[in-house]
């Protein structure tokens, strides 16, 4: 009995990595932006936004893959469903709040003062809200202005989540014994593609920006296929983290020409990797760990918004930063508690019975 209980509960302890790497995001914006320029050198030097997107996909690669082939094989309508469940209505939320905002802001605001809203009445038009809303993918044109600016990361999480769909649609048909594999080697085949495109491809401007970044994901599901040795075989530890680090090293001096900021995000790599290995048993701090793993994507949408407000009526000092932080964690808290009492029991009757 106590097996039974422990395996039930046995997760993986992300929740927290990834609300960490959440924080990494909204430190560079808020630090860039709230703090005096003395203080927010650091971010200019050390781009931790870029640290904590790069680690995040990697990372979402990885469990995304891991859950469609265990919990979804063979229900692709399934999956998806439950990704839409997971991202839109926090979104949604996420948009009104900005819209408002930042209507406010064009009519009220502090232009000294105020950052991160649009300066053209067009931008709260019908049809640039409306393409806000549907532009869930992306592509190199998109909404005259983006009005939750943090979406564009989780746009190309959307485009692997459909890409995983279309995946375990396409094999549905496939005996069960075989479905697996089929998968990883097709995502496999796919994610070397995309990441031998970003290395080597003449690509410039946004497609190069876009290659490289489909190209996070892409190292994340290879590392993904690369640990679970069903496709290629059992494969050494150190292969794996060998091909995750060479090709990521080589990805990031490109995209981000730092060492130290290639440095650090390999080193939270280093640390996702770490995580995934680990199995935690105790439901208190599985309770704990799936609050502060919801709280993490409200928080990447929301901290733009308070940031912007804080700043338009206490201008740029570390006590507005350090309003604008707890603001941020507190209203994103009750957003994402809200959306998991609505979504939640909705979302568990999915992941239990097939559609």
């Amino acid at each position: 009995m106590m097996t039974d209980e422990s395996e039930r509960y046995s997760i993986r302890p992300l929740g927290m990595f990834r609300l960490f790497l959440a924080f990494l995001v909204m430190l560079q914006h808020l630090g860039i932006n709230l703090l005096p320029p003395e203080l927010a050198m650091f971010n200019i030097i050390l781009q931790p936004g870029t640290i904590g997107v790069v680690a995040f996909l990697f990372l979402s690669a990885f469990i995304i893959l891991d859950v469609a082939t265990s919990s979804y094989d063979g229900h692709p309508v399934r999956f998806i469903a439950n990704r839409a469940l997971r991202i839109l209505p926090e979104f949604l939320i996420a948009m009104i709040v900005a819209v408002l905002v930042q209507y406010y802001l064009f009519r009220h605001g502090n232009p000294a003062n105020t950052y991160f809203y649009p300066d053209f009445p067009e931008a709260f038009s019908p049809g640039n809200i409306l393409t806000n809303l549907i532009f869930l993918i992306p592509l190199p044109q998109g909404p005259r202005w983006d009005f939750v600016y943090t979406i564009w990361t989780v746009r190309y999480e959307i485009a692997f989540y459909i890409a995983v769909f279309v995946v375990l649609a396409a094999v549905n048909r496939v005996p069960p014994a075989s479905r697996t594999t089929l998968v990883e080697r097709t995502m496999l085949g796919g994610a070397g593609a995309v990441v031998a495109l970003a290395m080597l491809a003449p690509l410039e401007g946004t497609w190069k920006f876009m290659a490289t970044v489909y190209s996070f994901i892409a190292v994340g599901a290879i590392y993904y296929v690369l640990r679970e040795n069903r496709t290629l075989g059992k494969q050494p530890e150190a292969l794996s983290y060998g091909i995750v680090i060479a090709a990521l090293t080589y990805l990031l001096l490109g995209y981000t020409n730092s060492v130290l900021t290639t440095s650090v995000t390999l080193l939270m790599v280093i640390i996702a990797m770490g995580l995934l290995e680990l199995r935690i048993s105790d439901r208190k701090f599985a309770r704990l760990d799936h609050l502060c793993g919801d709280l993490s994507y409200t928080v990447f949408l929301l901290h733009l918004q308070v940031a912007t407000l804080v700043k338009n009526f206490m201008g740029a000092t570390v006590t507005s930063f350090i309003v604008a932080t707890v603001l941020s964690f507190a209203g994103s808290l009750v957003v994402s508690r809200l959306v998991r009492r609505v979504t939640g029991p909705l979302r568990a009757r999915i992941r239990g019975r097939a559609i």
